[in-house]
């Protein structure tokens, strides 16, 4: 299966990885491995409770500059847990100091979640996480901030990937079923980390679940395209994509 979209673009994903799109179609796997490799940079040395707003933005800021050359013309700042761990306040502020600092219209994964849970009419959410016990709550925190009720948080307890066999989709699917399944007065469910590869689950965990389902890597695409004036359209990939 294929995305469409509807003009070229070009973006700045993550502030490291420029994804050069042309009119007609592409795979979305392509959009996937291309965050995983930025989260697997950005969190390879420490875990989100070492990353502060200037770390970030020297960062970013050192990738924009060789990204400018080529065109970029949108920030989005992958990893979920790097975003939302110092909570709400501290996402947000990142984000704009970033615009500032590069002139780009910028946006985070994080971001990408609350926007996407806000689109489908989200209140009371049960959350599917890769995450252990601490970012669990962590994560909590910032979704409360942001106006949502966490009816519980249901994680994996991954610390580092390269420590465990990859996530099967089959794998994948049974955790967020299951967590839904244990929450099931939640009129959505979350599924977070960038580095699960959910696009393709979306619409089976729709069927499954009966409930919009948002997830780190295809929401955050979605609201980084968006910043360029494209709707992020992609049908067959759950509701939110499919009628954007």
């Amino acid at each position: 299966m294929r995305m469409r979209i509807d003009e070229a673009w070009r973006c700045d994903f993550a502030g490291s990885i420029q994804l050069d799109v042309a009119p007609g179609s592409i795979e979305p796997a392509n959009f996937h491995d291309a965050i995983c490799a930025h989260a697997n940079v950005a969190l390879k040395a420490s875990g989100p409770a070492a990353i502060d707003n200037a770390r970030m933005i020297r960062t970013v800021g050192k990738h924009r500059r060789s990204r400018a050359r080529q065109g970029a013309n949108a920030i989005s700042i992958h990893g979920t847990s790097l975003t939302f761990y110092k909570g709400a306040a501290f996402n947000n502020d990142l984000i704009a100091q970033v615009a500032k600092a590069t002139g780009l219209p910028t946006t985070s994964m994080s971001r990408g979640i609350v926007e996407g849970l806000k689109a489908v009419g989200a209140k009371r959410v049960a959350v599917a996480t890769a995450y252990n016990e601490t970012v669990n709550g962590r994560l909590r925190v910032f979704l409360e901030e942001s106006g949502f009720e966490v009816l519980g948080v249901k994680g994996m307890g991954i610390e580092r990937f390269e420590d465990r066999p990859p996530v099967t989709q089959e794998e994948l699917f049974n955790l967020g079923a299951t967590a839904y399944a244990s929450m099931s007065k939640a009129d959505t469910l979350l599924i977070s980390c960038g580095a699960l590869n959910t696009l393709r689950l979306l619409d089976p965990l729709e069927k499954k679940c009966k409930v919009p389902v948002v997830s780190s890597a295809p929401h955050a695409l979605w609201a980084g395209v968006r910043l360029l004036g494209l709707s992020g359209q992609a049908k067959g990939y759950g509701r939110l994509l499919s009628r954007a």
